[in-house]
């Protein structure tokens, strides 16, 4: 996905372009949200799976957990191409992806967002 998007990053006014660089996005938006989605569902079928004492079940989920978060890691510098690009239609068909992804890592234990100082 990264070549296709950084082949399109200067559109300019060609609305062809444009329009496959938002389909781009949202393809890309999809993706995302998957892993979000795998992510919360495993974290919290692993936090079940501990709290009923089924302990060896856990192993799974988890490693199933950390794959889709490194996933998710290594897509957000084309999140941040895509949030940057001058078009308004392209951050915005992302935005929503990032309203989730923002929601998932305030709700960890451990977020990042709690150790931010304004």
């Amino acid at each position: 996905m990264e070549p296709l998007e950084a082949q399109t990053r200067e559109v300019g006014d060609d609305q062809e372009l444009l329009a496959f660089r938002a389909a781009l996005a949202a393809i890309y938006a999809a993706y995302a949200t998957a892993l979000i989605e795998l992510e919360e569902n495993v974290r919290q079928l692993y936090h079940g799976f501990w709290r009923n004492g089924a302990n060896e079940q856990a192993e799974a989920p988890e490693n199933v957990r950390q794959e889709a978060e490194s996933l998710l890691n290594v897509s957000v510098p084309l999140l941040l191409r895509f949030l940057s690009d001058r078009n308004h239609e392209v951050p915005l068909t992302v935005s929503t992806m990032v309203a989730d992804l923002l929601r998932t890592v305030s709700q960890l234990p451990t977020s990042p967002l709690q150790k931010l100082t304004w």
